[in-house]
């Protein structure tokens, strides 16, 4: 990746030179500064990294891969394109004899990391690969999530919101609940608000 660029200009060539010259004039810690010949430096800003499906299943070869070279002949895949819940991932890696467990911020909830085991191995994700940390799997877990409430609302829509689709709709809610819960460690204001909304029509098509 290239690095960023940076771009310098004399304070005096912007529009609002004479505002900004006496709010920093009015500034004790300026005291002592020529102002009137500032330079300003500005750095491009880095593109905003996206974890994409296909890069988390490259980091899971990885991992597999690090885990076999310390004596483990089998490691399952740390993320599954379709699982929309931590408890969906704990369940599919469980069938794998893997487990993970989090790594917290003190005596806090707050979740700063994610730690696999695997036969008596544990692993800190974010050593294996950047796509194996807990935030980036995290984000695509809630965008799983998201999409799933997405296609089920499409559907529903397609069949009129009948009895059965209202239920399905009910039921990946009901699974998604701790994106919604303001003190879970997993909450999601985008998830939550969509949730909300989709509680609303279904009590709308339902006192129809």
């Amino acid at each position: 990746m290239a690095r960023p660029r940076r771009k310098t200009f004399l304070l005096s060539e912007l529009k609002s030179f004479d505002t900004i010259v006496s709010e920093l004039k009015s500034m004790p810690e300026f005291e002592d500064f020529d102002i009137e010949n500032a330079v300003v430096s500005i750095k491009q800003r880095k593109p905003k990294y996206t974890a994409k499906s296909e890069n988390i299943e490259t980091a899971i070869k990885n991992l597999k891969k690090h885990i076999e070279k310390h004596g483990t002949d089998k490691f399952a895949e740390l993320t599954k394109p379709k699982s929309k819940t931590w408890e969906e991932l704990r369940r599919n890696l469980k069938k794998e004899n893997v487990s993970f467990e989090f790594k917290t911020a003190g005596n806090t909830n707050k979740i700063q990391g994610i730690i696999f085991e695997k036969d008596g191995t544990k692993i800190n994700g974010s050593k294996v690969d950047r796509e194996c940390s807990f935030s980036k799997i995290d984000r695509q877990i809630k965008d799983n999530a998201f999409h799933a409430l997405q296609e089920a609302e499409r559907q529903a829509q397609e069949a009129g919101f009948t009895e059965s689709a209202v239920e399905t709709i009910s039921a990946i809610i009901g699974e998604l609940n701790m994106f919604t819960l303001l003190n879970s460690p997993h909450y999601d204001a985008t998830l939550a608000e969509y949730i909300q909304a989709l509680q609303a029509r279904r009590l709308q098509k339902n006192n129809i």
